[in-house]
């Protein structure tokens, strides 16, 4: 296999000015005209570099899953048009064994898309431990299921059966977001301004991470966190814009990241994730795109960015990646592409792609960039030419 650009760091720099060039010269009419393939593909980095991250669909409404009514539905139940549920404002994402669990801050409930049974479900848990807000979601190995509501100030738990089990929190409790290890619940607390660690099943704090301020170890509005295969944790906080990893203990080992427009930047950090190999994944809502970085802190690639094309991101927020269930999309990979795990991400303002499906991946062995169909021209890639904003960004709990 020819060296990709998650070989070398340093390409990714140069990928970025390339896409650029080619955006700019689409814009202003002089692009090459490319023959269309017979089915397009959206990845990314662009053409005629190695495909990492694929777009495979994207969905924003009941509609978009269940199957349309066929003509035995129509003579049964009659001609009128599916009733249409929206996902109105997304935050927190995970996926489970099919379906698609989605925060949605403007609903007291979490949406699940379930895939395999093509039906949108509520997952709430009644007035025994009512939803509010809910902005964040974790799925354990297990199937346990904990859903952070940052207007309750609680953590509702959730069993491998989505039924409602109890509640995690104390007075003045502000949590963001979450992630899993071994018997432990890491949280971000946004106004107390570190990680509260919990005790999974018994929901006792064991002890937390961080604290006020800018120096290291230190984060001011903390609000993505992860941890990676070792049990070491990632937080980013919204104001130091940087990424800091801990161990499950609290001693930082590292950090990367500060306030800019470029790339290896951030100006509004959301939530993040990590693979098993390591790779870092940071959303940022107000470069709209999800930047990648290795085990070292380097830049790999980002993808997104705003535009009307597929895969295109409009204040992204939440993030997630899945092993498992490629076979729901095995039609929208391409035959020289070999997907290893999901990649899903909430578009906050988006109006037809309110959660994007991506798989990351690489070429088979012994194929090449031409033996995917589609890989015709340039996707719009790169970090917001604005200058940097949103310092004093909303408060979760706060934003519309």
């Amino acid at each position: 296999m020819k060296p990709s650009i998650f070989d070398n760091p340093f390409a990714a720099a140069r990928a970025t000015l390339a896409a650029s060039f080619f955006v700019l010269l689409a814009l202003n009419g002089c692009a090459q005209q490319v023959a269309a393939p017979q089915k397009p593909y959206s990845f990314w980095p662009p053409f005629p570099q190695e495909p990492r991250i694929l777009f495979l669909a994207s969905y924003s409404a009941n509609t978009d899953i269940e199957p349309p009514k066929t003509k035995l539905d129509e003579i049964i139940y009659g001609k009128d048009p599916q009733s249409q549920v929206l996902i109105s404002s997304p935050y927190g994402i995970a996926m489970w064994k099919g379906r698609i669990y989605v925060c949605d801050t403007k609903n007291p409930a979490v949406e699940i898309l379930d895939l395999r049974k093509h039906e949108m479900q509520l997952m709430s848990p009644g007035e025994a431990g009512k939803l509010i807000k809910p902005v964040a979601i974790v799925i354990a190995p297990d199937g346990t299921k904990y859903v952070a509501d940052i207007q309750l100030g609680a953590i509702a738990v959730f069993d491998d059966s989505d039924h409602f089990v109890r509640q995690i929190g104390h007075e003045n409790f502000s949590p963001a977001a979450l992630a899993v290890h071994g018997n432990e619940l890491y949280v971000t607390d946004y106004k107390a301004n570190h990680v509260e660690v919990f005790d999974r099943f018994g929901g006792q704090s064991l002890r937390t991470i961080g604290s006020l301020g800018v120096k290291p170890g230190q984060m001011v509005g903390p609000l993505g966190i992860a941890t990676d295969d070792q049990g070491n944790v990632y937080v980013d906080d919204i104001i130091n814009c940087r990424v800091q990893k801990f161990t499950p203990e609290g001693k930082l080992l590292g950090a990367f990241g500060s306030l800019g427009d470029h790339p290896g930047t951030f100006t509004r950090p959301k939530h993040i994730a990590v693979d098993h190999d390591g790779v870092i994944y940071v959303v940022d809502a107000a470069f709209q795109n999800v930047q990648m970085f290795d085990s070292q802190f380097r830049p790999l690639l980002f993808f997104g960015n705003p535009g009307a094309y597929p895969g295109s991101m409009d204040l992204p927020a939440g993030i997630c990646l899945h092993d498992g269930d490629l076979d729901l999309f095995a039609d929208r990979i391409p035959d020289a592409f070999q997907a290893q795990y999901l990649v899903l991400v909430t578009n906050n303002q988006a109006s037809n792609h309110k959660v994007s499906v991506y798989a990351f991946g690489h070429l088979k062995p012994g194929r090449t960039i031409n033996d995917i169909a589609g890989s015709k021209g340039v996707v719009s890639e790169g970090t917001t030419t604005q200058p940097a904003t949103g310092v004093g960004a909303p408060l979760p709990d706060q934003q519309q």
